[in-house]
């Protein structure tokens, strides 16, 4: 993989590479990225801090589109959802979740938007039906 990224939850961070040379700073809220094929530094705003789920062992979404539940819930737990009514893509979702289980978030999930959920193998999920609330 080419790019590195980086995301501040709190305090500062440089980054930058060992042997000096241009880095850029970053403070809370931020993410930065390095990309080595074309040596350069980006830096953007985090408006999603469930990219760091994994670490802070909670997963916060607020008024969050489910498509964007669904990759964050995927990544978190790496597992793969197939949702089969894309009409609730853009359906606003609530939730906080701390020290999340896997099975606590997805019956959440399944019981805002009234989703049948089946196992189709052993880290693949299918959420069929449902309804936007």
């Amino acid at each position: 993989e080419s790019q590195t990224e980086v995301v501040v939850k709190t305090g500062k961070v440089s980054l930058g590479k060992k042997s000096g040379g241009k880095s850029i700073i970053l403070t809370p809220n931020q993410k930065g990225i390095y990309d080595s094929k074309i040596d350069k530094y980006s830096r953007g705003e985090v408006q999603n801090l469930n990219v760091i789920s994994w670490q802070n062992k909670m997963l916060d979404f607020r008024d969050t589109p489910l498509w964007k539940v669904l990759e964050d819930v995927e990544n978190h737990f790496d597992i793969k959802l197939m949702l089969v009514n894309q009409d609730l893509r853009k359906c606003p979702f609530d939730n906080i979740s701390h020290q999340p289980k896997q099975t606590e978030v997805l019956k959440a999930i399944c019981d805002v938007f009234k989703l049948k959920l089946v196992k189709v193998g052993e880290k693949e999920f299918r959420l069929e039906e449902g309804v936007c609330p």
